[in-house]
């Protein structure tokens, strides 16, 4: 089965938010940096200001906006923040992860690896 350029085209998806499934674009490298920019906000929360916490509010509201236009303006509660972003990154894993994943396999960072930075 050969390739066309059809099949390298990112397909939608749906995604279910407190039980209503809404289209989600698929993400593009621009919308996945500013997840996980947000995702470092809020992991160092002891040392961001609110400006900084406004402005990842503020980032993730245009990326929903952006993959999810029905979403646009309206201003989602924590869970549904969190249901989004988990089912945004399960469209992003590959399959073979997820496989391995399954299995045990684990892809955190080497412990014995040289820290950088």
């Amino acid at each position: 089965m050969a390739l066309t350029i059809e099949d390298l085209k990112p397909k939608a998806f749906k995604v279910n938010i407190k039980g209503v499934e809404v289209d989600c674009k698929p993400p593009r490298l621009s919308h996945m940096l500013v997840i996980s920019k947000v995702g470092e906000t809020f992991q160092n929360i002891s040392t961001v200001n609110r400006e900084s916490i406004q402005q990842s509010e503020q980032d993730f509201d245009w990326v929903v906006s952006e993959l999810i236009p029905e979403l646009k303006g309206i201003e989602l509660d924590m869970q549904s923040v969190i249901d989004i972003i988990t089912q945004v990154m399960e469209q992003v894993q590959p399959e073979e992860n997820k496989e391995l994943a399954d299995k045990g396999v684990k892809f955190d960072t080497d412990p014995k690896a040289e820290k950088i930075g």
